[in-house]
């Protein structure tokens, strides 16, 4: 497998945890529609390439990404164009006369709406088509999973243009599809945004409710030595296990984005040094380059994230106390909340749990530390 660091894989590029990928499988055998709960960097998008090419036994997979949308008609639009327009249509058109014809008529449905909307209100609105479509599918022709990343991103996106009452509204006629399509149709949600804490803001937990979390945990040490060992078969570099277990020490926090990192730029120490053998005193300048000047560009979005996801104000807290963290390494909680009132507690709690959730810090012995201490590096250097 080669070693890309940064963007999503998919194929022989793909670290496959089978464990993980049959659990996924059986929640939706038992009916559930998912939200994948899992920090920035830890593959999610990955995970949802692989299971359109991949896909549990008997399930059919569309992928769309709504990350730049902020109204709640065009998400309801894109989605229902992604589907109609996927290979899965497409491929099953020559023998599905019926589905051929829906997809059709929903089209043209949606060209109608699209060229009413230029001079008055149309009669009906792209929603009303998505739902037409989630009760045309016959599950048992097609079962069909649709998957919508970044989903959390244009809940924020809704709340930060049109209000909070927008995106409530929004998360509830996504309930009452899912609802109401009763298992024809099965929906996986996920984003870089965590959707319990911006939910829990907005008041609206109970339009989620339905929802199974499923956890995308860390790779185990099993997991991470095996993902080292094939990303050093592939640069032709030979590595030691007991190098590789203390690589992995070293990286802490094993989600597959920091082990690729670290791997990347033992790498490069193996062939800026004429292949000379590594060692353990290559692991300290490898962990050091890691979070460099020249890897900014895979640090840069954790940074900007928090300017997106929060309000300004939110935003300048969170930046502080990221920085106070990156610096003493840990903050005893009590010292969050010392001198805060109720309201400002409530704040900061909502701050905290995002950026808990998005993979930034964790509580440990009663101390909010970085999760990766990489990240931290990278956040003490940088950071301003």
């Amino acid at each position: 497998m080669r070693n890309r660091v940064g963007p999503p894989v998919s194929g022989s590029d793909f670290f496959s945890r089978d464990a993980l990928m049959d659990k996924l499988c059986r929640r939706l055998n038992n009916g559930d529609n998912l939200y994948l709960v899992a920090p920035r960097r830890s593959g999610k998008t990955s995970i949802m390439y692989q299971l359109m090419e991949a896909p549990c036994p008997g399930y059919t997979f569309v992928y769309v990404n709504t990350e730049a949308i902020d109204d709640e008609q065009i998400f309801f639009k894109k989605v229902t164009e992604e589907v109609l327009n996927s290979p899965v249509i497409s491929g099953l058109q020559k023998t599905k006369k019926a589905l051929h014809q829906l997809k059709d008529s929903l089209l043209g449905r949606i060209k109608k709406i699209s060229f009413i909307e230029l001079n008055q209100k149309a009669e009906e609105n792209y929603s009303d088509i998505f739902a037409d479509l989630l009760s045309k599918i016959d599950p048992v022709e097609l079962k069909l999973v649709i998957m919508i990343d970044e989903f959390p991103s244009t809940v924020a996106n809704i709340v930060n243009k049109t209000g909070e009452a927008a995106a409530i509204h929004f998360l509830q006629i996504n309930r009452t599809l899912r609802q109401t399509s009763t298992n024809k149709v099965q929906m996986i949600y996920t984003g870089s945004i965590g959707l319990p804490a911006l939910v829990s803001r907005l008041v609206a937990s109970k339009e989620v409710n339905d929802l199974y979390n499923f956890e995308i945990p860390p790779l185990t040490l099993e997991e991470g030595f095996e993902l080292c060992k094939k990303l050093f078969v592939n640069e032709g570099i030979a590595a030691s296990d007991d190098l590789i277990k203390k690589l992995l020490g070293q990286i802490n926090w094993l989600m597959p984005f920091f082990i690729q990192l670290a791997v990347s730029q033992l790498a490069d120490i193996y062939f800026d040094n004429n292949r000379q053998p590594l060692a353990e005193k290559h692991l300290k300048e490898a962990i050091e380059r890691s979070s460099g000047l020249r890897n900014n560009t895979h640090f840069e979005s954790y940074y900007q994230r928090i300017n997106l996801s929060f309000q300004p104000d939110e935003a300048e807290y969170a930046h502080e106390l990221l920085r106070q963290i990156a610096h003493r390494d840990a903050i005893p909680v009590e010292e969050v909340y010392k001198d805060a009132d109720a309201e400002e507690v409530k704040r900061r709690r909502f701050i905290i749990t995002s950026l808990e959730l998005d993979g930034y810090i964790t509580p440990i012995d009663g101390k909010f530390r970085f999760h990766s201490p990489i990240l931290q590096q990278w956040w003490k250097r940088y950071s301003y």
